[in-house]
């Protein structure tokens, strides 16, 4: 599936390249290339593509669900995820989204799949340079790509993951304190969502303060735990008023609002949105949704 809103900049650019044979046999090679400019409405919604999927945030900032997992995005971080299953990903509270994203495939990416892709944790770059470069060289390339331009590319975006997994394990090193508490209150809250949970519980399981908590779960996840709670929260909602004919009151309810008025309020503040014109648009998108 693949559902879509396209609220972006006319400088926006999506470049397709041709993978044949040839590019398929080098460790890594390029599908699709981009550079968003993203307003409050861009949103995109998908499963079943076969392609990794890094995105590395210039400006503004974006938030992501995969895995039931969620993430946001701010300048300076990257994160790589496989599109294989449901994801989703939109412009987040600022309004506006500076994106550079790369579609990737090949057998170069099993060994960074268990780093990068086993948990979705925004790669903060220390510098963010590189990154920016590897993409401008992309960006040159034609979109059908002779056998040396071929190599070239998937040393580039090898290199690109490499930059991932370095600052990855500085990002580790600098926080090894904290990070199994942020794990397991992040798998708490899945579990939980339509329970009545808040501080008083992540505190009583993390054994940390209240403030301590928030900051090290921002500086991990990129929002307080509350927060990334409703996110979670939000993100289940829309898988249910999607796929069920729940009422928005029992769909409310069973993702932890017993309050109908709370969890519009909450669902219209993440995505911008109401459950009802939601569900509405998006079985309207669905009619016309690209397998």
């Amino acid at each position: 599936m693949l559902e879509y809103c396209l609220d972006i900049s006319p400088k926006s650019y999506t470049n397709v390249f041709t993978a044949d044979e040839s590019a398929r046999s080098f460790p890594l090679y390029i599908v699709e290339l981009g550079h968003f400019y993203a307003n409050q409405g861009y949103f995109t919604r998908r499963d079943g593509k076969m392609s990794a999927l890094l995105m590395y945030t210039r400006a503004g900032n974006g938030v992501l669900h995969w895995k039931n997992q969620v993430c946001n995005l701010y300048p300076g971080t990257a994160v790589v995820i496989y599109c294989d299953t449901f994801h989703q990903y939109y412009t987040g509270d600022s309004g506006e989204w500076d994106l550079l994203w790369v579609h990737m495939d090949g057998m170069g990416l099993k060994g960074f799949a268990a780093p990068l892709m086993d948990r979705l944790t925004p790669i903060r770059l220390h510098s963010v340079s590189e990154m920016e470069e590897a993409f401008k060289r992309l960006e040159s390339m034609k979109s059908s790509l002779g056998i040396v331009t071929q190599a070239e590319t998937s040393h580039i975006l090898n290199g690109m993951l490499l930059n991932m997994l370095k600052n990855l394990h500085k990002t580790d090193q600098k926080d090894v304190n904290g990070h199994s508490e942020v794990r397991l209150l992040t798998e708490y809250i899945h579990e939980h969502l339509s329970e009545d949970i808040g501080m008083a519980e992540f505190e009583k399981l993390t054994h940390f303060s209240k403030y301590y908590l928030i900051h090290i779960f921002r500086q991990q996840i990129g929002v307080p735990p509350y927060r990334y709670l409703h996110q979670c929260r939000i993100q289940r909602a829309q898988e249910l008023l999607r796929t069920t004919d729940d009422t928005v009151s029992e769909v409310g309810a069973k993702v932890g609002y017993m309050n109908p008025v709370s969890f519009i309020r909450h669902f219209q503040s993440i995505l911008g949105t109401t459950p009802a014109r939601y569900r509405k648009e998006s079985i309207h998108l669905c009619l016309k949704t690209v397998p």
